[in-house]
């Protein structure tokens, strides 16, 4: 039986932690934000919160299958699924809460991308037309650049070099987060989405204007590559979609390889805190605080 056919069949009754969460998940996601679904919970009973009502099906669940035994025998089984359920909905927790933390920076970034490469479109055009004027399309008379315009290909050059580490740091922190996310859905909620739809939206956007960006960005470096007899070439030929391949330059869209082992290292992070905060949430304090304390000699500051 399907995981999805399975929790179906078991709305309202007795669930495993993983079940639970996962149900509990599908519902709250249909809000579409973690502020949207926190709004209406507000206005709720009790019995609706996650944290009470959770726990109740998980610890039925083992009464139902312990029937005729006392609550007293079943403790360390209760202890168990209410520990596996507050990992999981706290590791649910820690990527949502990180992803509404990130987002306004992060937007900011981009946004701040978005500026610069308009602003090196402006640059760019600039130049060109200082540099047909010289190479002399029109006129048939070419020129040999004079210091202006030498100061000005400087300029422009270097704030082009800026640029890429920018963009290319932006993109690097959005697709280790996407691929963390990822990895826990499949190891711990059977494929399941943890994040909210906006906050999957948020970064998708982002990550796909990044993308744009960077094309324009390769094709403001073609341009800014071209030797002046190139770059009369390619005006000339231009109306005929001959331009030659030779101009292209490298794509700057490979895959980083830091993004794997970046987004594991984050994964085992969101780990770790979710499992001190359950036993923090228990009573387990020790535990917690050993946990908590690995957490900072392992992982602080992983991503400067």
């Amino acid at each position: 039986m399907s995981m999805e056919r399975r929790l179906d069949d078991l709305k309202d009754k007795s669930l495993t932690p993983r079940e639970a969460v996962i149900l509990w998940m599908q519902e709250a996601h249909q809000f579409g934000s973690f502020v949207d679904y926190g709004r209406w919970l507000t206005d709720q009973p009790d019995e609706a919160y996650p944290l009470i009502r959770m726990p109740e099906q998980v610890v039925g669940a083992i009464r139902a299958k312990n029937k005729g035994v006392s609550d007293t025998e079943l403790r360390d089984q209760f202890f168990a699924v209410q520990r596996d359920l507050l990992f999981l909905y706290y590791l649910h927790s820690q990527a949502n809460l990180r992803a509404s933390s990130d987002h306004e920076p992060l937007s900011l970034r981009v946004i701040m991308l978005i500026r610069e490469i308009r602003a090196l479109t402006l640059e760019s055009y600039g130049l060109d037309e200082l540099r047909r004027g010289r190479t002399g399309v029109e006129a048939g008379v070419q020129k040999r650049p004079g210091k202006k315009d030498r100061e000005a290909r400087e300029g422009y050059r270097a704030h082009l070099e800026r640029w890429l580490p920018e963009a290319m740091e932006v993109r690097r922190r959005i697709c280790v987060f996407l691929m963390a996310t990822d990895l826990l859905s499949r190891r711990y909620f059977a494929g399941h989405d943890i994040l909210y739809p906006e906050t999957r939206e948020n970064l998708t956007w982002n990550l796909a204007t990044i993308a744009n960006l960077l094309d324009t960005y390769a094709d403001l470096m073609r341009a800014g590559g071209q030797s002046d007899a190139q770059l009369r070439r390619y005006v000339l030929e231009l109306a005929g979609e001959q331009v030659e391949k030779d101009m292209m330059p490298p794509s700057v869209l490979n895959a980083d390889p830091q993004v794997p082992a970046l987004a594991k290292t984050l994964a085992e992070e969101w780990v770790l805190m979710a499992k001190s905060e359950a036993l923090e949430k228990l009573g387990d304090r020790d535990q917690a605080e050993q946990l908590a304390q690995r957490l900072m000699r392992e992982y602080a500051g992983w991503e400067s």
